[in-house]
């Protein structure tokens, strides 16, 4: 199952944003971050790693503190799985439903 497949995909999709960092290798970087007041629950999320299928916590902590989406298997256990097309093709879809969800009323009033 991928994420757009989970049962809480939904509930967290209003909580995800793209956090653009600095010029990589390959350009500007484009991390999917998960806001702070997102339920806890959200961490929990479980679903098969884009790449290989092995089952991966999608929202994970990095050494920043921030939470983080990620459709592949931790670094420390495949870099290849997130450098794979599958991976990248599921964070694209991500990307596109983020900048695609209506937007919030009343957050700066």
């Amino acid at each position: 199952m991928t994420i757009l497949e989970h049962p809480d995909w939904l509930v967290l999709l209003p909580y995800l944003y793209i956090r653009r960092g600095g010029l990589g290798v390959n350009g500007a970087r484009h991390r999917i971050e998960v806001r702070r007041d997102a339920p806890a629950r959200l961490l929990d999320i479980r679903t098969a790693c884009a790449y290989c299928g092995a089952a991966i916590q999608n929202i994970r902590i990095d050494a920043r503190g921030a939470w983080t989406f990620n459709a592949s298997c931790p670094l420390s256990v495949n870099v290849k799985c997130a450098r794979m097309p599958p991976t990248t093709a599921i964070c694209a879809k991500v990307r596109k439903a983020i900048l695609h969800q209506p937007a919030k009323v009343g957050l700066f009033e």
